[in-house]
């Protein structure tokens, strides 16, 4: 069962006034014996005292592990937070969740910060067995002069699937439908990932919606060049590759005969658990031969 502190869903006390015009903060210890803090860009907290309230906690819950702070639109609240030996976890855009680790001594056992970047390039053939290729500007800028797959990263609640569609209609204006996972790349040290997040690349197979349509109008913004190539010209002198190419195209070169080979298709299936049927019918999607 969820324990509930005395701080549950209600007022934080007479040392924390709010006025009428504003909600009561939510606060709760959870199942990992947790204090959960919830703030959102209405709440007052002009008065809060952070240290008070995780004391207030460890009275109803000894066992105390840690308290995360879950805060929307209130970057005043990052100095106090600091102060009460809160750390980041996760920051996007004016939301950011903190966390205070709070068994001396022990190791933390809480989840780690988001750890990875996730991309994709897409593979695509026309009817002339010609290859997508683009040159963008920004490989062009920090490693050379060479023509990779189109692709980028993947947005926040966007499938992998998607995401290479997407790229490709956005760099090159070519509609395409994803068909499958050729495999991908994972680097650990990646010079244009902050933090020290490591970076996973997924490399996908596509076709064209239309195999008659394939004309190319790509994006001057983000591309010096794109092209239709056929296999036995990549690498040559005028379609220069990197090795990190080559590495990727080892399995197009194990496919290119029969996708079956190398195939990892997508299916959906509903979660299936949760308290309530619309947490059951969540959907997730897995990747197999």
């Amino acid at each position: 069962m969820q324990r509930l502190s005395k701080l549950a869903f209600g007022t934080v006390g007479a040392r924390f006034p709010r006025t009428n015009t504003h909600r009561s903060l939510k606060t709760y210890t959870d199942k990992w014996n947790c204090l959960q803090i919830k703030i959102n860009e209405n709440d007052n907290i002009e008065n809060l005292d952070l240290a008070n309230l995780i004391d207030q906690a460890k009275s109803d819950c000894p066992d105390l592990k840690a308290a995360w702070l879950h805060a929307d639109g209130q970057p005043g609240l990052i100095p106090t937070a600091f102060q009460a030996g809160f750390k980041f976890h996760v920051a996007h855009d004016d939301r950011f969740v903190m966390y205070n680790w709070l068994k001396e001594g022990q190791d933390s056992t809480l989840p780690p910060p988001l750890t990875h970047q996730v991309g994709v390039c897409g593979f695509i053939l026309n009817a002339k067995r010609q290859v997508l290729i683009i040159k963008d500007k920004g490989t062009q800028l920090f490693y050379g002069d060479y023509w990779k797959l189109p692709g980028g990263r993947v947005d926040l609640y966007e499938p992998i699937s998607k995401a290479a569609e997407r790229e490709i209609q956005e760099e090159c204006g070519v509609s395409c439908e994803f068909k499958s996972l050729l495999g991908f790349r994972e680097t650990l040290e990646h010079p244009n990932v902050h933090l020290e997040r490591a970076d996973l690349f997924f490399i996908t197979r596509l076709e064209l919606k239309n195999p008659e349509e394939d004309t190319i109008n790509f994006c001057k913004q983000e591309l010096v060049d794109a092209a239709w190539v056929d296999m036995k010209d990549i690498g040559s002198e005028k379609y220069p590759v990197s090795p990190v190419f080559w590495a990727i195209m080892s399995v197009v070169d194990d496919g290119i005969d029969n996708w079956d080979n190398v195939d990892i298709t997508r299916k959906s299936f509903e979660m299936g658990i949760g308290k309530t049927e619309k947490e059951k019918k969540r959907t997730f999607s897995f990747y197999r031969r």
